[in-house]
């Protein structure tokens, strides 16, 4: 699971960020609400936690490094 404030990666068992203690929160992929990590359906809108997990495709990463552009019209 990573960490919304710093990124770090951490297990899925864990509560808090082992780098920054931040709190990991589950949500759902459906309409956002928090899950438990045991929670197999969503208890706000009942998407299948499982199946939402197995089909979820991971984000590419960017490559390269990003500029600053000044655009003048």
């Amino acid at each position: 699971m990573k960490c919304p404030k710093c990124k770090a990666e951490n297990p899925e068992t864990k509560k808090f960020c082992r780098k920054c203690g931040e709190k990991l929160l589950l949500s759902c992929p459906q309409c956002g609400a928090e899950v438990l990590p045991d929670d197999e359906f969503c208890g706000d809108c009942g998407q299948n936690l499982e199946r939402a997990a197995a089909t979820k495709e991971p984000a590419p990463e960017l490559e390269g490094e990003r500029k600053y552009v000044t655009v003048l019209f």
